[in-house]
């Protein structure tokens, strides 16, 4: 109650008018309401900065042979956590400071998170370190991310021009074969989508819009888009060029759980929807991923295998 007391004391003094009790009470209660869920969000950090931690001691064990990326990583890292001890330092301090009798508790909470902002910063930045070294010592076939590379980007490459890494794809097929749309009468919306790598998400995106604008349903591009698995997210239905460097890479290797076995000799039934239509836009193209097989111009209200990818 002293302290309830005092704090009054500092708002009325700050404000420069009068409150009554309970208008007192609910500023001091909507302060601390606030104050805790900086706290709690600063708690989390911490617990963010360990898995980061465990990240980097991964990823330092792998380098052991490699002394020039060991060292350089081994420098970016110690920088940045200097600075992100330092502040977490201050936000103790502050915290501190905040059971103190007449602590100026609008003016901590905002020291607290201006520094928890500077804190979120460095963590992107560790983050980001920490995620470049991990691309590098990647290859095709790896685990990442909820899912298995499938591909590295090449200089040519659209995906490569926006600034991503290459292809994951899920590591299973969606449970059940899905139609490419319902149906619909003008096929020229369709168009403007690529079967080039690099554009798998932005022909998902096309498609979605189309199907509520047109107000027909997209079942392949939709189920790919809604996949997740831990916390990753971003799936989409990838286009037919990225199918064929999926089968070449992971498929005929024997990576990655696809159907490649076709059902009573049936090459049909090793068919993967793409992103992609044909090119007089009559139907959507699927490859078989049976070997030596090649690609469906396939109607467009016929049932194929749905593999989810992603870039990073």
């Amino acid at each position: 109650m002293k302290r309830a007391l005092s704090l009054i004391i500092v708002f009325v003094f700050q404000l420069g008018c009068t409150f009554t009790d309970p208008e007192v009470m609910e500023l001091l209660q909507a302060l601390q309401a606030q104050n805790d869920k900086l706290l709690e969000e600063i708690t989390s950090m911490k617990g963010q900065l360990s898995a980061l931690d465990g990240r980097y001691q991964t990823i330092l064990a792998g380098l052991a042979d490699n002394k020039k990326d060991l060292e350089a990583l081994k420098g970016q890292v110690e920088a940045l956590r200097t600075q992100l001890a330092d502040q977490l330092k201050k936000i103790d301090q502050l915290t501190a400071q905040l059971t103190t009798q007449g602590a100026d508790v609008v003016k901590i909470s905002k020291e607290i998170a201006e520094v928890k902002a500077s804190c979120a910063e460095l963590i992107k930045l560790l983050e980001a370190v920490l995620y470049e070294q991990q691309i590098k010592n990647l290859k095709v076939g790896d685990a990442f991310q909820g899912g298995i590379v499938a591909y590295f980007f090449k200089p040519s490459d659209y995906g490569y021009e926006r600034g991503l890494k290459g292809i994951l794809v899920a590591t299973r097929d969606l449970p059940t074969r899905l139609i490419w749309r319902t149906a619909y009468d003008n096929n020229s919306i369709f168009s403007s989508l690529s079967t080039e790598i690099g554009y798998g998400d932005l022909n998902t995106t096309k498609i979605l819009e189309l199907s509520k604008s047109f107000n027909f349903s997209a079942p392949a591009a939709e189920a790919a888009s809604k996949y997740e698995v831990g916390n990753s997210k971003g799936w989409f239905l990838p286009t037919e060029l990225e199918l064929l460097i999926i089968k070449q890479n992971l498929a005929n290797k024997g990576i990655g759980n696809f159907f490649t076995e076709p059902i009573g000799g049936n090459v049909f039934s090793t068919g993967y929807w793409s992103s992609s239509v044909m090119g007089n836009l009559v139907g959507a193209t699927a490859p078989f991923f049976a070997p030596n097989a090649g690609v469906c111009g396939c109607a467009f209200f016929e049932s194929y295998l749905v593999r989810p990818a992603k870039y990073f």
